[in-house]
């Protein structure tokens, strides 16, 4: 018997810029922001006054030197240096250059930035390996030393500087990134799909305290976004290893984003949570509460499943990937979002994300639809890469920000560095992307 399935096309997302002018939307980020200037170019004053260091090894000299110019003069697509294209009065950039590139010196450059007591943004040059080396590496130890005092990080590949073409593509993600660091918002989408005004996107760290032992859930969190994309929020708690304390805590984390939603802004009308594992317990009574709590408030859980067995085909273009943007629906509370694939400037991935609703009384086609949007939407606000990603910042930030507890929590355990284990992110950073 033949089986029929309902395919919808969704829209694609528009980038919006200067939020004070519905006309500034460009589907080029960078031309974007030049043109317009950051989604919140009117309410960014606060800004001002904002220091950015850039951290190179004296071997580095000139590379470290041609940044900074490039932060304050710009290059190609960045014109006119970060204060211009950021719509900025006043941004100090200087450096700060340490002896060499090894692991020892880049914690000697992190504890030289703390004792600085530096604000802004602490930009560090690295080389393409230092990521690859493990976690035992001067990328994990800066950014996790750096993100406990309170002080985001920013890394950059010192090839990107080295090399013309690279910089001119490279420059506008990185300075998105800080700009976002600093607490800016570079861009924003179109606010199309279920009509949300809070998305939360959950996850949960593992860490294994033996070398030979088992993994333990150690941390839970949960970063709120705006309808638009903006990131809002992030709170987390910690746990000895006691999964079911972990769980309650998580729960408590998800509602308290939702209470400083409602104490900045007001009670939302809708919510959204995403979360990359099966909905159980912890989610049910979040929404339990937030909807005892705000009368007037629906709380929608969506498993986002990017695990599962399945592919997408296209057999009429070469590549066999399909284009992005089409959701297909399997079932009355299931679908796959088709997110990524056949791209104008790069292949992605064959695999859609399979979504599964919970939270609403009676599921309509209209809902279902409005899910997948929403999920493909929040895929344009990446503000790692102007390009965007092929699964929602909801999902891509999450698994940043786990990677980056559980290196943080591997780098103690082996006595490189220390850390709180209660205090792995700075209250100060609560409103800022750090994980970026």
């Amino acid at each position: 018997m033949a089986l029929r399935l309902n395919i919808e096309e969704l829209e694609d997302p528009t980038h919006r810029f200067d939020y004070g002018s519905p006309s500034a939307t460009h589907g080029n980020v960078g031309k974007g922001l030049s043109r317009y200037g950051p989604l919140d170019s009117q309410h960014n004053d606060w800004i001002d006054g904002s220091t950015l260091t850039v951290v190179y090894p004296e071997q580095w000299q000139s590379e470290g030197e041609r940044l900074i110019n490039v932060l304050k003069n710009g290059y190609e697509y960045f014109g006119g240096g970060f204060e211009r294209f950021f719509k900025l009065d006043e941004i100090t950039i200087n450096g700060l250059e340490m002896e060499g590139d090894s692991v020892a010196n880049y914690k000697e450059a992190a504890e030289e930035v703390v004792r600085r007591n530096l604000d802004g943004v602490a930009i560090f040059l690295t080389a393409e390996r230092m990521k690859r080396l493990g976690q035992v590496s001067p990328y994990w130890i800066a950014k996790a030393k750096l993100t406990e005092q309170g002080i985001p990080t920013q890394m950059m590949r010192v090839g990107n500087i080295e090399d013309d073409y690279d910089l001119k593509y490279a420059i506008v993600n990185t300075v998105c990134q800080i700009y976002a660091k600093l607490g800016g918002k570079p861009w924003g989408v179109e606010e199309t799909g279920y009509n949300a005004d809070l998305v939360v996107g959950i996850g949960r760290s593992y860490y294994q305290p033996e070398k030979h032992g088992s993994l333990e859930r150690t941390l839970g969190f949960a970063a709120a976004y705006q309808s638009n994309g903006s990131f809002f929020w992030f709170d987390s708690e910690t746990s000895g290893g006691d999964v079911s304390e972990l769980e309650t805590k998580l729960t408590d984390t998800i509602c308290n984003v939702v209470d400083e939603y409602v104490k900045r802004e007001q009670p939302p009308r809708r919510i959204i949570i995403h979360t990359p594992e099966r909905i159980g317990d912890t989610e049910r009574s979040a929404r339990r509460k937030i909807e005892d709590e705000y009368d007037n408030t629906e709380v929608v859980l969506l498993h986002l499943n990017t695990t599962h067995p399945y592919k997408t085909h296209d057999p009429n273009h070469s590549s066999g990937l399909p284009e992005p943007g089409w959701f297909l629906q399997t079932g009355y509370n299931k679908g796959l979002v088709v997110t990524d694939g056949r791209k104008r400037f790069r292949n992605g991935s064959a695999s859609p994300i399979a979504m599964r609703v919970e939270g609403i009384e009676e599921i309509t086609r209209d809902d279902m639809v409005g899910l997948a949007q929403n999920t493909f939407s929040l895929c344009s606000v990446y503000w790692k890469d102007q390009m965007g990603a092929g699964t929602p910042i909801t999902l891509r930030y999450a698994k940043d920000i786990a990677e980056l507890f559980e290196a943080s929590q591997y780098l103690a355990r082996e006595k490189v560095i220390s850390l709180n284990p209660n205090q792995l992110v700075n209250d100060r950073l609560q409103d800022r992307p750090w994980f970026l």
